[in-house]
Order: structure tokens, then C-alpha cells, then sequence
């Protein structure tokens, strides 16, 4: 499947899915030519079996927002 079809199957927006990508637990793509790459539908569902079930840290874009913030005056943003 392609990276748009995987983000869509996983129901997360692409930026997310590029996120998530960069997780160990994500599965590696198919490489079909040096412009062309796919990822299997089997080895995400098994990923998505083996992937941590609860964030043990606050997402970086997430921090990124709550720091810029509060550089600005703002109040600090509760974390999710």
C-alpha cells in the first residue's frame, strides 16, 4: 500500500503517519525502485499489534507549542 493508503488505514492525518514512522516499532518500506516505496498490509497490522499502548512521553510538536507559548507570555498549554 502506499503511505497515503497506510495513514488512511491507521485513520491518522499524514503528518501524524510521518511521525509515527520514525517509531521503532513502525514498519520498514518495500522499496520497489529508488522513487518507489510500499509498505505491507500484514507487517502493519503486526505492528500495530506489537506498538506501545500509551505514549510514555508528550509528543515533540506538542512540546514544541506549549514552550512557544510560554515564551510569549502565554499560559503553558496542559499537556495531552
Amino acid at each position: 500500500m502506499t503511505f497515503e493508503q497506510l495513514a488512511a488505514e491507521l485513520q491518522v492525518g499524514s503528518t501524524l503517519a510521518y511521525e509515527l514512522r520514525n517509531e521503532p516499532w513502525f514498519p520498514k518500506p518495500i522499496p520497489l525502485s529508488s522513487r518507489v516505496v510500499r509498505y505491507s498490509r500484514a507487517d502493519l497490522e503486526r505492528a500495530v499489534e506489537a506498538m506501545p499502548r500509551a505514549m510514555t512521553s508528550e509528543p515533540e510538536r506538542l512540546r514544541r507549542k506549549r514552550i512557544e507559548s510560554m515564551k510569549a507570555g502565554g499560559e503553558p498549554a496542559a499537556a495531552a
